[in-house]
């Protein structure tokens, strides 16, 4: 399998719930990939998806800002010393496991994800917005959360899984390519060689035609990829889960700020990037969004991963499109910073929340000063302390 069309693969999360136990989303991969999945496997195999399942992570985590640990490592080690190895004699109990091992996981994410796309629900009927763009892939788990909160009314806005992301747009940068960009530039539409220009001209218009009424919702970010929509003069409202910019609304960091004004300083702003890489770091269904090489559509398509890793993302949207209570989104973030403890302390074996947020990117300061003077006053949701006015 080379690639895999997007809309294929948004629909399979879409229809996730047709899927009636996690064990069903496992035999659901096997076809998608067609692979048989009750082929016999040995350490052999079991220590290759290992490996491969490291690799695929460090494409979305890298090395921690403190102590410099591998964190792609850290969370491979954990997951795979979590699991029943007694139990594995065919590829399909292997990735059953380490389905189990997310299962367990995205319940503890199923309360805050809640909480987060209700809460950018509800600004968004202040605000007059009627659709929601979630950004795959890192929102690939918002959008589950959301979808199924639509589905009981808590939701009013049209919602869409959107592919947006560095790589798709032609924008390199150590975060994306993990190693630094030759340009200290914004990225611009006009460096793009056509027909790949024309493609992404079209698609963006398309997608944020009506921008005073569309939302763009992502879990954190600084900003690069949202300059080519600028550019475009197309500027949809930004909600983020945990901000890199003060120029873009995050979930988190109103939350915390909100508890350190009244005193309560209980947790550390370094924290909200922590939960940010956390979500950042959990398996995808599928790798390098592109256009298709048809010169007359717009298309997309995306490598597949590894199959094991795909298994453990099936097993997260599995869990997530089920029901979630929570204490407040507040009361939950509290939760997780307990829980990181226990973590850090050894306590708790499960891979649930990382140690530590990921190193920063190293323009960031450079990026973001001038970010905002060129974007900063344009943006239509830089004014509004939501918390505050709740």
């Amino acid at each position: 399998m080379d690639v895999i069309p997007i809309r294929k693969l948004h629909s399979e999360m879409t229809n996730i719930g047709r899927l009636s136990t996690l064990d069903a989303s496992i035999t659901r991969i096997c076809e998608l990939y067609d692979i048989d999945g009750n082929i016999s496997i040995g350490r052999e195999l079991i220590s290759e998806k290992k490996r491969l399942f490291k690799n695929e992570t460090g494409e979305n985590v890298k090395k921690g800002s403190r102590t410099n640990i591998d964190l792609a490592e850290w969370i491979t080690e954990r997951l795979f010393r979590c699991m029943d190895m007694e139990k594995i004699t065919t590829l399909h109990d292997l990735l059953l496991e380490g389905a189990k091992i997310y299962h367990k996981i995205s319940k503890y994410w199923g309360p805050i994800l809640t909480s987060f796309v209700e809460t950018v629900s509800s600004i968004c009927n202040i605000r007059g917005i009627e659709r929601i763009h979630f950004l795959a892939r890192d929102s690939n788990p918002a959008f589950i959360t959301a979808n199924r909160s639509k589905a009981k009314g808590g939701i009013r806005q049209g919602i869409c899984l959107s592919e947006l992301s560095r790589p798709m747009l032609g924008i390199h940068d150590e975060i994306a390519r993990g190693r630094p960009s030759k340009t200290r530039g914004f990225p611009s539409i006009a460096n793009i060689a056509d027909p790949i220009r024309c493609k992404i001209i079209r698609y963006l218009s398309d997608l944020f035609e009506d921008d005073a009424k569309s939302a763009c919702l992502d879990i954190e970010c600084y900003g690069t990829l949202f300059c080519m929509i600028f550019e475009l003069n197309l500027y949809p409202t930004i909600f983020l889960f945990a901000s890199n910019s003060h120029d873009f609304w995050g979930f988190v960091n109103g939350l915390i700020h909100h508890a350190h004004y009244y005193g309560d300083e209980l947790i550390p702003y370094p924290f909200i990037w922590t939960l940010g890489d956390t979500i950042e770091s959990f398996p995808k269904l599928y790798k390098n969004t592109r256009f298709s090489a048809d010169k007359t559509g717009n298309s997309l398509v995306a490598e597949p991963v590894d199959i094991f890793y795909a298994s453990c993302a099936m097993s997260i949207y599995w869990t997530l499109n089920g029901d979630f209570s929570h204490d407040g989104p507040y009361g939950e973030i509290k939760k997780l910073y307990e829980l990181q403890a226990r973590v850090k302390e050894g306590k708790e074996k499960l891979p649930i929340i990382l140690p530590e947020a990921t190193q920063a990117w190293s323009q960031r300061r450079h990026f973001l000063n001038e970010f905002h003077k060129k974007y900063g006053p344009k943006l239509p949701f830089n004014d509004i302390d939501y918390f505050e006015k709740r």
